[in-house]
């Protein structure tokens, strides 16, 4: 029981014991991998690493990292993602991994995108700097344009988000913190946050849901961080009371 509490507390554990390069939550890495590519590992992640005088090949367990690729014309560099493979030759860019989908964000440079399984035809699709593709349950969506390094500031030690639903915020604050983050309901499907956040401080984001979007935030330090909406109620005297 202690277990399966443990894993349900943090996920990425097992992944993260096993793994060539692991980072817990609010931890993020620096690496240069042996044929001098730069590696920068979220936190919350897991990587092995396989280079040799054939190929260069890394495998995303969790998480996310990016890649300054050192440009090789006899050794294509690729990410491993599950079902989803990323080739390149040299370029920027970085790939992360949820739990029904893998992103492939370009910075610099041209990707090769593929959906690989075991039976049927390959799925895939080549991106240019400042382009975004996502892949959800094994099936490869339509490139889109972005701003590339607005997207990837995380590696700067930046959060950027742009009306990003709560939902997508506890994705970010659940690498951050020890424990679970999860929201609530479908009552925050329309809550929507922008702003700029260091990377290193989770109470900024959170107070920023409470201050400026209404959002209750419940606590069990170390074990789930609740986030449900404060709704404004009439009181029969006809002063407000806010509840969730």
């Amino acid at each position: 029981m202690f277990v399966v509490a443990g894993i349900w507390r943090d996920p990425g554990l097992i992944d993260r014991l096993s793994a060539d390069i692991a980072t817990r939550p609010g931890e993020t890495r620096e690496v240069t991998l042996a044929d001098g590519s730069r590696l920068f590992v979220g936190a919350d992640s897991a990587v092995d690493v396989s280079i040799s005088n054939e190929s260069r090949e890394l495998t995303l367990r969790r998480g996310r990292l990016w890649v300054d690729v050192m440009a090789d014309g006899q050794r294509a560099f690729s990410v491993v993602t599950g079902m989803v493979h990323t080739r390149v030759m040299g370029t920027r860019f970085a790939v992360e991994r949820r739990r029904d989908a893998v992103t492939v964000t370009v910075e610099e440079g041209r990707v090769r995108v593929a959906v690989e399984e075991n039976e049927g035809p390959v799925q895939g699709t080549v991106l240019g700097a400042d382009q975004q593709v996502v892949a959800t349950d094994g099936v490869l969506g339509a490139p889109r344009s972005l701003d590339a390094p607005a997207q990837l500031a995380w590696h700067h030690g930046r959060l950027i988000f742009d009306r990003a639903t709560l939902a997508e915020v506890a994705v970010q604050l659940e690498r951050m913190l020890p424990g679970r983050v999860i929201s609530a309901g479908g009552r925050t499907a329309d809550v929507r946050l922008s702003g700029s956040f260091p990377i290193d401080d989770p109470d900024a984001i959170l107070s920023a849901l409470k201050t400026s979007l209404r959002i209750k935030v419940t606590r069990i330090p170390g074990v789930v961080i609740w986030l449900s909406l404060l709704l404004t109620v009439m009181r029969p005297d006809g002063l407000r009371d806010s509840t969730r």
